[in-house]
């Protein structure tokens, strides 16, 4: 009952902080035992994280020669969740490393408290189109369409709780979001390289 008392409080400070509450933090752990309790949230993410891989074969397997048989579903797969959880740790690690220069330290631990529990919240949204060409509602381009508007809308969310959670300027909290997405794409394309995808 404990864990799903911490989880659901947890959760709860999440949305407000994706609602631009910064009385959110005061319902997560930000001691340094609840930043290392954060990642754990990861368990929470793995199975939005198996619907977009599977969406993301689906659109690839329909725009491209392959077929379902033929299709490199196993290095897609084993790229995607070492890309995945990859970036589940450098992204904090190159923040720790910006920290200092930029000015927010003692912001740090809060910050990537709130990114990884809003991790689990964004990604309900994250899986829609791919959940929904899976399902036979709406066709590939649809759903490359919509993924587009669901993309940017993330990146509009992720920008609400960085400058929410750190204060700081706009210039440097886009600056922020934007470095997350690089990392994430770089990352990204040496694993693809590396799994032949």
């Amino acid at each position: 009952m404990a864990i799903l008392d911490y989880t659901s409080r947890s959760l709860k400070g999440a949305f407000r902080l994706l609602r631009g509450d910064p009385q959110g933090l005061r319902d997560l752990d930000l001691t340094v035992a609840g930043f290392w309790i954060s990642f754990l949230t990861i368990v929470l993410v793995l199975p939005f994280q198996a619907v977009l891989i599977m969406g993301e074969r689906e659109t690839a397997i329909a725009t491209s020669a392959h077929s379902p048989d033929t299709f490199p579903t196993g290095a897609l797969t084993v790229a995607r969740l070492a890309g995945f959880v990859l970036h589940w740790i450098d992204y904090p690690i190159v923040i720790a490393l910006l920290a200092p220069l930029l000015g927010f330290t003692r912001r740090y631990v809060p910050f990537i408290v709130a990114l990884n529990w809003v991790a689990p919240i964004v990604m309900v949204p994250a899986i829609l189109p791919s959940l929904l060409m899976s399902l036979g509602i709406i066709g590939v381009e649809a759903e490359l369409m919509l993924s587009l508007v669901v993309m940017l809308a993330l990146i509009w969310l992720q920008y609400v709780v960085t400058r929410v959670t750190l204060m700081t300027s706009v210039a440097i909290s886009i600056g922020l979001v934007v470095l997350d997405i690089a990392v994430l794409l770089a990352a990204d394309a040496m694993l693809d390289r590396l799994a032949g995808v």
